[in-house]
């Protein structure tokens, strides 16, 4: 069996949402994954300069160009993904409110831990430094703006036709 024929529709719109959920969480573990490599690969080329006591200025983590990596990457998979979908308007809000929510869950969960953390530090005030709180509801925005644009997507993408082979 080919993995990729986990992420093809069929006919049913909640095995459907399913597979786009399957997808997202492919697209975020991804994501994740390869911040993480960038990040340590970059650490490590800034520290093997320090080391070597390089004149050099550091070399600057690259958020714009993974942020617009990902930007496409996404897009490109949610708009292959909405042009295999049936043109049926209520299976495709079925399918994509079941797909989209895992983004929705994760960042619900984020805007949680911020606000968790805001009274963790009512309490034990100057542990958390005060710039997480900006960053985790950054990052927890940036998903529900994709979980916003998956929905978008793949609504207002053509999908094929009913008489069309799958």
């Amino acid at each position: 069996m080919r993995p990729f024929r986990l992420f093809q529709p069929g006919a049913n719109p909640w095995l459907n949402g399913l597979r786009l959920a399957l997808l997202n969480i492919a697209l975020a573990a991804f994501s994740a994954c390869s911040f993480m490599g960038v990040l340590f690969f970059v650490a490590r080329l800034n520290r093997l300069a320090l080391a070597n006591d390089s004149t050099s200025p550091e070399l600057p983590f690259p958020y714009p160009v993974l942020m617009l990596m990902y930007s496409i990457l996404f897009l490109a998979a949610w708009f292959l993904f909405a042009h295999r979908l049936t043109n049926g308007r209520r299976e495709r809000a079925i399918a994509t409110l079941v797909g989209a929510g895992p983004l929705f869950g994760m960042s619900l969960l984020g805007y949680a831990g911020v606000i968790g953390a805001l009274v963790f530090d009512e309490f034990n005030p100057g542990v958390i430094p005060a710039g997480s709180f900006f960053v985790f509801g950054g990052i927890a925005t940036l998903i529900l703006l994709a979980g916003m644009a998956c929905v978008g997507l793949i609504l207002l993408v053509k999908g094929r036709s009913e008489a069309m082979p799958p």
